[in-house]
């Protein structure tokens, strides 16, 4: 829970550099089922103290959340911070065309103004757990949220969801961010050339790893 506090901290100075101006700002949230979704949780509360305009949308049940994710998910609905199930967007006839899909994003996370997109966008869907390919579903959602690069600031925690952090190449297809705060360390797959059209710049964020666990498992690469 204390490393995925400090990760939101670092998430929340990275987004400071992109977006020193927080106040006002709508800021859409995309949190998976995992510890990065209970990172995007814990800057949406950060988020709602710098008075920006936060809204979580999961693509997994508040249910299904566990451990610290699910703590931080508390946490941030007990100040305030409106969160969004998914589940039914993602399983729209249309949901497969992404100008339909974000049109319906609009309206479900922005009622009061359904046609603007957000200012900002935090991708937290998938980490360095991920593997093998995107479900199809997923593959909608990031085709859709792909569609906001000319439109809205794209951060990612610790990876743009959809990337494999081995090889730094989309299965298939991956977030395009304009910037990309990873935690600890870079892995692998993020400074590799070919990822840079994914990941944006780069930010490798300490987040008080404990000295025994650097010890106890050491970089495999440097660069």
């Amino acid at each position: 829970s204390m490393l995925m506090e400090n990760a939101a901290r670092a998430a929340l100075g990275v987004l400071r550099a992109h977006a020193p101006c927080l106040e006002g700002k709508r800021v859409w949230l995309f949190m998976g089922g995992g510890n990065n979704g209970g990172d995007a949780a814990a800057l949406a509360r950060h988020l709602y103290d710098a008075r920006a305009l936060p809204v979580v949308a999961h693509v997994k049940p508040l249910s299904a959340f566990r451990g610290a994710a699910a703590e931080h998910v508390r946490m941030a609905r007990a100040v305030g911070v409106p969160f969004v199930n998914l589940s039914s967007a993602l399983r729209r006839k249309d949901a497969a065309r992404p100008d339909a899909l974000l049109s319906h994003l609009c309206r479900c996370l922005a009622p009061d103004e359904a046609t603007r997109c957000p200012d900002i966008c935090i991708d937290g869907m998938l980490g360095t757990g991920f593997h093998g390919s995107l479900r199809t579903d997923l593959q909608h959602l990031v085709a859709t949220l792909n569609l906001l690069y000319d439109r809205s600031l794209i951060l990612a925690l610790d990876i743009p969801s959809g990337l494999d952090g081995t090889n730094g190449r989309p299965c298939p297809i991956a977030i395009q961010a304009h910037a990309t705060a990873t935690f600890a360390a870079a892995k692998p797959g993020l400074v590799l050339p070919c990822a840079r059209n994914w990941t944006g710049q780069l930010h490798v964020c300490d987040i008080g790893m404990p000295r025994s666990i650097r010890e106890n498992g050491p970089c495999s690469l440097r660069l």
